[in-house]
């Protein structure tokens, strides 16, 4: 018997053998289709308990209300936690998974001024988040007993923004690759941009998905306006998604607009790999870049092509306010706008992800105070089948995670 509680892409519920409360990817509390069995929400009705799938509109919220905001979250971790307890206690299982959002959004909304001290008061909202999660646990760990194992897991982790990583191909374009349009965006252009920042702002984050879904060549062609407006792709041979880290090579057959012949796709690559890899902080001069990858060295299934071409893994430790790099025998320097780093805290994103996520486990066969490396997020699901000994499916990512036994 499983618990599925808050687990994304989980709407409509499953009939599965146990229960499930959909992620925040459902529509909203009051649609069908949302818990399995539908009579487990009333259940929890009974007890006081409002169930919260999310905090919508939180960008807007941490603007105008950056005070109230932080609260609304500490609200959906209560609620959270007394679903998860309640349904622990009341309900047959023998493998649970819950998924807590909240701290992905109090550190994306929330995240302090660069350097602060961890006992400022700019930490609060993110402290407050992870201390309500930690008595939860105290209160989960009590509650299973010392013969469940326990694994907290996190699908990445956070830091400061990296500011001048939304402007790398203003970098591309002073090195010929990328170009842009003189003239002013279309009013169609311009029109699907404000129609997407209206929608990131108003549209309850439960919708956004279920809409871009439903319309995808409309979704797509913003996104295209939104983050990388005005390109000229007519002559552009390669260009940066400036949210994943990605550069894709604007190929003829596979871009609508492609430029790059087959035969000019492996050169080039291979050319703009050797750029990425030289990037440097101004201020330093060191190089800020750990690895650029290729596509076919981290993915592989039937929708690898939709990666990027090269996919670049960032050091930390530099302000990102400015790179540089050698080109044709000049030093090529792009620059983010001169704003103070972290100053939008309260409004948007100041906080963005990281590879390096949290692991913890206990549990009777877990080797006690051990540190372990080299974990993935792949590793996860066949540990946990190993766990209640079942089969490892040879076609499942990971391994096993055998060094954290006894």
């Amino acid at each position: 018997r499983v618990g599925v509680i808050n687990v994304p892409l989980t709407y409509p519920a499953e009939a599965v053998n146990g229960f499930l409360l959909s992620g925040s990817d459902a529509s909203g509390i009051g649609r069908s289709g949302l818990a399995h069995p539908a009579a487990i929400l009333d259940e929890l009705r009974k007890q006081g308990i409002k169930h919260i799938l999310d905090v919508p509109n939180l960008a807007r919220l941490s603007n105008r209300e950056p005070r109230q905001a932080p609260l609304l979250l500490q609200q959906m971790v209560d609620a959270r936690s007394r679903s998860i307890l309640h349904l622990m206690r009341t309900q047959p299982w023998d493998v649970l998974m819950a998924v807590f959002v909240a701290t992905d959004r109090v550190q994306h909304h929330f995240w302090p001024i660069p350097d602060l001290a961890l006992d400022d008061p700019g930490w609060t909202p993110i402290h407050h988040v992870y201390q309500q999660i930690d008595a939860f646990l105290h209160d989960a760990l009590t509650l299973v007993g010392e013969d469940t194992t326990v694994l907290v897991v996190s699908d990445h982790g956070f830091g400061p923004p990296r500011p001048v990583l939304h402007h790398l191909n203003a970098l591309l374009a002073q090195l010929g690759l990328v170009h842009f349009r003189g003239a002013r965006p279309s009013p169609a252009s311009s029109t699907l941009k404000k129609l997407l920042v209206w929608g990131r702002r108003w549209i309850p984050l439960q919708l956004q998905g279920s809409l871009a879904r439903a319309f995808p060549g409309m979704h797509l062609r913003a996104m295209s306006v939104s983050m990388m407006p005005s390109i000229d792709w007519s002559r552009t041979q390669a260009f940066i998604d400036p949210f994943a880290g990605q550069l894709h090579i604007n190929l003829q057959g596979r871009q609508p607009a492609g430029i790059v012949p087959p035969q000019a796709y492996q050169p080039l690559r291979d050319r703009m790999r050797a750029i990425l890899c030289e990037l440097r902080d101004p201020g330093s001069g060191l190089r800020v870049v750990q690895a650029v990858d290729t596509r076919e060295d981290v993915y592989h299934g039937p929708y690898a092509h939709l990666a990027g071409d090269l996919l670049i893994r960032w050091k930390e430790g530099f302000p990102y306010r400015a790179l540089s790099c050698e080109a044709d025998g000049r030093q090529v320097i792009v620059r983010a706008p001169n704003e103070t780093p972290g100053e939008g805290r309260g409004r948007g994103w100041s906080g963005t992800h990281r590879p390096e996520g949290v692991f913890l486990a206990r549990g009777p066969r877990i080797k006690h105070g051990a540190t372990i490396e080299g974990v993935t997020v792949y590793d996860i699901a066949p540990t946990v089948l190993y766990l209640q000994n079942h089969p490892i499916p040879p076609d499942m990512d990971g391994q096993v995670l055998m060094h954290i036994f006894d």
